[in-house]
């Protein structure tokens, strides 16, 4: 998705940030998280205009789907110690850059495998990694069987037919061979386990036999393992113990003698290891023979398993987008030369009121009124609407319309005492806002906090005449509406005032700016919570502040 970046200022950039962090609390994976990186704001009308119409197609067609687990399939090829490639001169530096196996121009003894293209051992088609190493495709898709099918039934959620089908028919055709490798991997247990049935099963035959032998007898049965007394018990365990073995045998395909013929038989060891070496060199050729087999017949589908991975991450963070704006009103704001929104919620609140603004194209404000009142938390609302559409996104709002930005400065207002060095720093970061002729919006939130009144209502005058005169989106939060609207007559001023006290003694405040209106700060009420909540001294003292303001009812107040 292309686009010129919207230029923003740290604290911009930090609403950007923390709306990306709330969005991404809804996404289940990292792939799908990454993928919002896509909707970095841009100034590109037909860029936001493109993301727009991709997210409404989207948010129809997911519908409410619902995304099982999954993750991504990753051919992690690693260097394989029991083959050698034999190749000719000329292709030698092809397959040692591939570097997943020995390579030489000529065979080379002591290898389970030997592949070439030389006509050695077993050909190859070409050197790739699906000639050389297909065990390890069909090992990670066989490990990912259950991915496979979660991704097959979104696709069919979206009426999409998928490769996973003949992808997953291909692989099944492994389970011969890894049942044969887990069997020779647990051939010792398994013969173990087949010993100790054996013994039991010969034990159950004799233990309520009564048999009679002499010393002689004895000593001949312990000299060379035979007694004609013994002898029915003896074919009896001889007769399991070809049983068992050639159960073995059927299971791995080889004839072996791994357990004497006795009456309490034991594991010929030196037999295991040999029939182990044998039956691992055997593996080897049939894993590889069985999964090159497979690999050929699949390999053009692996695009479009990606490909469809791929959407299935694209689905999960369109159904975190549906789900994040679901707990509002929210639409696409449209475009024009104006900024506006009806029934809007600030993000970083909860429970927030709605909250409904406007600013045209010749229009900067200053917006007064009480403290604590709501005026930071409607620049932020301004930003998260503005970088919400320029993103793409829907925003949390009835109605919006806004008009597309080249930057946007937002002024946090900073908890730094008053010094020369902070009103500096200011001063200097403000001025940035200023220097291009870029359209642009900015958002400055008390710059009298960290200077003197006076100087204060000239800086700022002039701050608002530059945005004017460029024709800037500009909103300045302070407390001298009346000063600055008598110093500019192009200013617009806008309010939001406290109502009074609760019976909690916080503020009441109407959140709602009154447009053209200047807002009441709330001193006075401030001092009445405080003159309520005290006692003694300072009661009295917040008394006598009360009657300044010219209050009539102080005398009434305990």
């Amino acid at each position: 998705m292309m686009g010129i970046k919207l230029k923003m200022n740290s604290d911009a950039a930090n609403i950007y940030k923390r709306i990306c962090r709330m969005i991404s609390s809804k996404i289940k994976f990292d792939e799908s998280k990454n993928l919002l990186n896509n909707f970095y704001p841009t100034n590109n009308v037909k860029e936001i205009t493109n993301r727009q119409n991709y997210l409404k197609r989207m948010f129809d067609k997911i519908g409410d789907i619902k995304i099982g687990f999954i993750k991504s399939i990753n051919f992690n090829f690693k260097r394989l110690n029991d083959r050698i490639l034999v190749v000719s001169e000329d292709e030698l530096k092809d397959a040692l850059e591939l570097n997943l196996c020995d390579v030489d121009t000529e065979p080379i003894k002591g290898y389970p495998l030997v592949l070439s293209t030389q006509g050695f051992g077993i050909d190859v088609d070409d050197i790739s990694v699906f000639e050389i190493s297909p065990e390890t495709i069909v090992q990670t898709l066989y490990n990912n069987r259950d991915v496979l099918v979660e991704v097959n039934r979104i696709m069919g959620s979206l009426n999409k037919t998928s490769v996973v089908q003949n992808i997953l028919l291909e692989i099944e055709k492994i389970e011969d061979v890894f049942e044969k490798q887990r069997f020779i991997e647990d051939i010792d247990e398994m013969l173990q386990s087949k010993l100790s049935e054996i013994k039991k099963a010969i034990e159950d035959k004799i233990k309520d036999e009564k048999i009679v032998l002499s010393g002689r007898e004895i000593l001949d049965y312990l000299s060379n393992k035979k007694s004609p007394k013994l002898s029915k018990f003896e074919e009896y365990a001889i007769e399991e113990i070809m049983k068992a073995e050639r159960d073995i045998c059927k299971k791995l395909g080889v004839n072996a003698e791994v357990l004497s013929k006795e009456i309490f038989p034991e594991i010929n060891f030196r037999e295991v290891e040999r029939l182990k070496i044998e039956l691992e060199k055997e593996f080897v050729v049939e894993r590889y023979l069985k999964s090159r087999e497979i690999v050929r017949r699949i390999k053009n589908l692996l695009p479009e398993l990606e490909e469809e991975l791929r959407l299935v991450y694209e689905v999960e963070l369109v159904r975190a987008l549906k789900e994040f704006f679901s707990c509002y009103n929210w639409c696409f704001p449209s475009f024009n030369n104006k900024i506006s929104f009806e029934v809007a919620y600030n993000l970083f609140i909860q429970n927030p009121q709605p909250i409904s603004y406007f600013i045209d194209a010749e229009d900067v404000v200053v917006l007064t009124g009480a403290n604590s009142g709501g005026k930071t938390s409607l620049l932020e609302l301004i930003a998260q609407i503005q970088l919400l559409a320029q993103m793409g996104l829907p925003v949390p709002a009835k109605n919006a319309m806004i008009d597309v930005v080249d930057e946007i400065f937002f002024f946090k207002r900073k908890k730094t005492a008053y010094n020369a060095g902070a009103f500096e720093s200011t001063l200097k970061s403000f001025t940035s806002a200023l220097v291009s002729d870029n359209k642009k919006l900015v958002l400055i939130d008390e710059f009298e906090a960290i200077t003197e009144p006076g100087a204060a209502v000239k800086i700022i005058s002039e701050f608002l005449r530059m945005g004017y005169e460029k024709r800037f989106y500009m909103i300045v939060v302070s407390h001298m509406g009346e000063e600055l609207r008598l110093n500019l007559d192009f200013v617009r001023v806008d309010g939001i005032e406290a109502r009074g006290l609760d019976d909690n003694l916080n503020l009441i405040v109407d959140r709602q700016p009154k447009i053209g209106i200047v807002g009441k700060s709330t001193p006075e009420l401030v001092v009445e919570r405080l003159f309520r909540l005290s006692k003694g001294k300072r009661k009295e003292i917040l008394k006598r502040i009360l009657e300044v303001f010219g209050d009539k009812s102080g005398d009434d107040r305990s």
